[in-house]
């Protein structure tokens, strides 16, 4: 009743990936597999899902048509633990941290562009300045 080799070499090689690749039937199986090979090899293949011990079930995305359809979030039935509290936090302020960088892109772009045209006019101004003096130089003669 052991793992025929065609199945064990596509859960070696799936080992060390973030996700099942194989056949949807197989993943609790190697889900499972996995668990006991880490445990059994004292392995420290640490990952950052705070969700390892809990058994999700993969989503199936139906995509219609060229309409790119928004990911929806997950919550997993452990979803009021202190772990997936942390995780999200951590991930809501990673948000956060991003979208404050991205408005002061946009506020730094703005200011330069200000800085810009007002240079330029400055520089039109004191064009116009020098052909102001050159045209009264020319009617004083």
């Amino acid at each position: 009743m052991g793992l025929d080799e065609e199945v064990l070499s596509r859960f070696n090689d799936n080992r060390l990936k973030d996700f099942w690749y194989g056949p949807l039937e197989e993943l609790a199986l190697f889900n499972f597999w996995k668990s006991v090979k880490d445990k059994e090899e004292g392995s420290n293949l640490q990952s950052n899902d705070p969700f390892d011990d809990v058994l999700v079930l993969p989503r199936v995305y139906d995509k219609k048509g060229d309409r790119k359809r928004k990911t929806q979030e997950h919550f997993p039935s452990v979803a009021t633990s202190t772990k997936w509290l942390e995780w999200y936090n951590k991930k809501d302020q990673a948000k956060k941290e991003q979208e404050k960088a991205k408005l002061a892109r946009i506020e730094q772009r703005k200011l330069l562009k200000e800085q810009k045209e007002e240079e330029n006019l400055m520089k039109k101004l004191s064009r116009e300045s020098k052909q102001n003096v050159i045209k009264k130089a020319e009617a004083a003669k």
